[in-house]
């Protein structure tokens, strides 16, 4: 075939401005300290040795600084069992466990202020494209957990 062509475009999450309206339905967070998220997904490669591994490593940031808060976030509905997972785990461990924050509710919200909560996190770390791509956009640090070859293309890209 000649003479096709296709339009190529970014994914439009990109040029999304972020709401930030949502702070007064989410009132445990303190949005003035420092966050660090973690969005989480259900994976047959994600194995509870996985998940105990990073809640370990969690643990140690909540017990090494004063005021980071994790804040765990559920881009989809399917991922709350996860991080209810990683939730328990961490719980065990940490000695500060009220700095351990789960927005059970991200999916009632808005795009805009989805955007807005992904952005509003310092560092991000996560295994969901979106989850990555917001924080990026907003100019932040972000570690991904790669599980397919779209999330290792965006932190190739960055």
């Amino acid at each position: 075939m000649t003479g096709l062509s296709l339009p190529v475009s970014c994914d439009p999450v990109w040029s999304i401005e972020p709401d930030y309206s949502f702070q007064n339905e989410l009132i445990k967070v303190n949005w003035k300290l420092p966050i660090l998220g973690v969005a989480l997904r259900n994976d047959k490669a994600l194995r509870r040795h996985h998940i105990d591994s990073l809640a370990e490593r969690l643990s140690r940031i909540i017990a090494s600084t004063q005021d980071w808060q994790i804040v765990l976030i559920p881009c989809m509905h399917e991922d709350i069992p996860v991080l209810a997972e990683l939730e328990k785990a961490i719980t065990k461990r940490a000695h500060h466990p009220g700095r351990l924050l789960f927005i059970t509710n991200f999916s009632g919200f808005s795009i805009p202020q989805q955007a807005g909560i992904l952005s509003s996190c310092d560092v991000m770390v996560g295994m969901r494209y979106h989850s990555l791509l917001v924080p990026l956009a907003s100019g932040k640090p972000v570690f991904g957990l790669i599980y397919d070859q779209k999330v290792k293309s965006l932190l190739d890209f960055s």
